[in-house]
C-alpha cells in the first residue's frame, strides 16, 4: 500500500503561500493524480481507498477534502484546527457502541 505525503506550501518553512480554502486547487489535483491508473500502480495506491489524515491545519484541510470529494474513503484528524466548526464533536458514551459497529461493518466491506 502506498502512502504519499502532501505538504502544505508556506507551512513549516516550505516555500509558497498557504491559502486556507485551497483544497480543490491544490490537493484535488494531487488526488486526481493518485487516481490515474498508471500513477496508482507505480505508487501502489488503491484509488478506491484514499484516506486523508491531517494534523493541525492539515486536519482542517482533510475536512475540506472529504467535504469536496465523496470518493475519499475516510479521514483522520490529529489536533485539527476547526476554523469552520465542521469537525464532529466526540460521541457520547451511549452512542459509542453503535458507532463502533458501523465502523467495523465498513472495514469488513
Amino acid at each position: 500500500m502506498g502512502c504519499p505525503l502532501l505538504q502544505l506550501p508556506g507551512v513549516l518553512g516550505l516555500s509558497g503561500r498557504f491559502l486556507i480554502f485551497s483544497f480543490d486547487r491544490r490537493y484535488g489535483g494531487a488526488i486526481a493524480y493518485l487516481r490515474q491508473p498508471a500513477n496508482a500502480k507505480t505508487l501502489r495506491v488503491d484509488p478506491s481507498r484514499i484516506v486523508l489524515i491531517g494534523h493541525s491545519m492539515g486536519g482542517f484541510m482533510a475536512v475540506q477534502g472529504v467535504a469536496a470529494d465523496p470518493g475519499i474513503m475516510a479521514m483522520g484528524l490529529i489536533s485539527a484546527a476547526d476554523l469552520g466548526g465542521r469537525i464532529p464533536q466526540p460521541l457520547s458514551k451511549d452512542r459509542e457502541p453503535q458507532a463502533i459497529q458501523a465502523l467495523s461493518a465498513g472495514l469488513r466491506a
